[in-house]
């Protein structure tokens, strides 16, 4: 059920529009009603945004620890055995030094 515009109700005119459309453009839409919705779409934006970023940052974070965790086992895998020689060749020196 459509409703009649106030000022119909009160038996006066029509109000004039708040802006003319642009030359050749009798789509447009008054500039109350443009900012309406560029109000109402960024503020839904912004917040969707938000949650994208927040979700976005936790998968890079998880991804990265991921990551380091794969390079350490493999650098424990590669190195573990002649890096343990290495330190330990290390410390002889130090304590025969002392």
């Amino acid at each position: 059920m459509r409703l009649a515009p106030e000022h119909a109700l009160r038996g006066e005119a029509a109000p004039e529009p708040k802006s003319d459309p642009p030359e050749g453009n009798r789509m447009a839409r008054p500039a109350w009603v443009r900012d309406r919705i560029r109000a109402a779409s960024a503020g839904s934006a912004a917040a969707a945004g938000e949650r994208r970023d927040r979700g976005a940052t936790a998968t890079e974070y998880a991804l990265l620890v991921g990551f380091i965790a794969v390079v350490i086992a493999l650098a424990i895998a590669f190195f573990g055995t002649s890096l343990s020689e290495y330190i330990q060749h290390i410390a002889n020196g130090l304590s025969a030094a002392l």
